[in-house]
């Protein structure tokens, strides 16, 4: 696969250009300049989605940068093991909504959960 250029790259990730010049600011992506334009390479809508979905569950941008290097460095751990129950708490809570959306589609009451204090969708 072939680099991409900026727009690409944002194309493909929904991330605005502007977000992906922060991000390359930030130290979290590397492009090259070929013609004064940045050129990314193949692999850099994954680590685009690994960024965002870290966003998501509440990482800093520091501990993002942290988190996308080597397993090995001291700083990757602490932060794994920091972040690690936060992590687990979100898989939880989709696995619940995965439940009661799954229910609703099959035409049942949303199942009782920790989340919820009554069992019908009008209460929920």
């Amino acid at each position: 696969m072939a680099h991409l250029r900026i727009g690409a790259v944002s194309e493909r990730t929904g991330v605005p250009a502007s977000t992906l010049r922060y991000l390359e600011d930030q130290g979290l992506l590397v492009a090259e300049r070929v013609g004064g334009q940045r050129r990314f390479p193949p692999g850099i809508v994954g680590r685009v989605e690994r960024i965002l979905a870290l966003q998501a569950a509440g990482c800093t941008l520091q501990e993002i940068a942290a988190l996308l290097g080597d397993p090995g460095d001291p700083a990757w751990r602490e932060v794994a093991l920091r972040r690690l129950p936060r992590l687990v708490e979100l898989q939880a809570r989709v696995a619940e909504l995965t439940r009661v959306l799954e229910a609703g589609l099959r035409g049942e009451d949303p199942p009782s959960g920790p989340h919820r204090n009554a069992g019908s969708w009008r209460a929920w």
